[in-house]
């Protein structure tokens, strides 16, 4: 693994939770693919034994209907991993996971993982604290989906991508998440008009600006007024 391969990979919440000796380890039995954009790394139902870190590119990780209806999970960004859970309770792969774009990941066994998990207690005990905070984070999409108004869902869409990928400038947070409105209407459960409706809604009230493929928030504050009916 070179230098730039370890760069990517200090900050994984997966690997960053053994110690080095063991991290070593596993980046030492671990495999490297290169996936073309569109390309399955795994499909739903698939009983599969391996999870996957991103050294470049994205992943869509989302939900297929019989109908061919799609729903976005969430994307899987360089650095992170997914795929652990399947790898630890060795059943069917519950989502399909695709790459965004051309992707080059590096991929762990689940022969090569499960010794080393057993072997250090306080690593298992940190994966576990990391599915629940995803369980966590899923159910608030099914609630994003399912519970709530349009314009609620998609103010608090945006203050999630804020947490996620914004970076504040001048009072302003800007969201450089590379998430076209098909994207977002996707994992909201919407239609892009709807998405399209709601955030030129919010640009009229000034609460958020667009600037090509940059979102920009100028009012947090008035944001979070967006979602004070679903507080009561």
């Amino acid at each position: 693994m070179n230098d730039t391969e370890r760069k990517v990979l200090q900050y994984n919440h997966v690997l960053d939770l053994f110690p080095q000796r063991q991290r070593n380890e596993l980046y030492a039995k671990a495999k490297y693919q290169d996936f073309k954009r569109d390309a399955y790394i795994y499909r739903r139902r698939e009983e599969s034994q391996f999870m996957v870190c991103v050294m470049h590119g994205r992943l869509r990780l989302s939900l297929s209907s019989p109908e061919g209806k799609d729903i976005l999970v969430t994307m899987i960004e360089r650095g992170e991993m997914v795929g652990e859970m399947s790898v630890i309770d060795n059943m069917p792969r519950a989502t399909d996971l695709i790459a965004e774009t051309d992707s080059t990941l590096m991929i762990i066994q689940r022969d090569d993982f499960i010794p080393i998990l057993l072997s250090s207690p306080e690593a298992m005990l940190g994966m576990m604290r990391t599915d629940c905070h995803r369980r966590r984070r899923y159910l608030n999409t099914i609630e994003l989906m399912a519970l709530q108004s349009a314009p609620i869902k998609v103010a608090r869409y945006l203050l999630r991508l804020a947490h996620d990928y914004g970076a504040e400038k001048d009072g302003s947070i800007y969201i450089n998440a590379n998430l076209s409105q098909i994207d977002m209407a996707r994992q909201l459960a919407c239609s892009r008009e709807s998405v399209n409706k709601q955030l030129s809604s919010l640009v009229d009230k000034g609460l958020v600006q667009i600037e090509s493929d940059v979102i920009v928030l100028k009012d947090i504050e008035g944001l979070k007024r967006v979602i004070v009916p679903l507080n009561g």
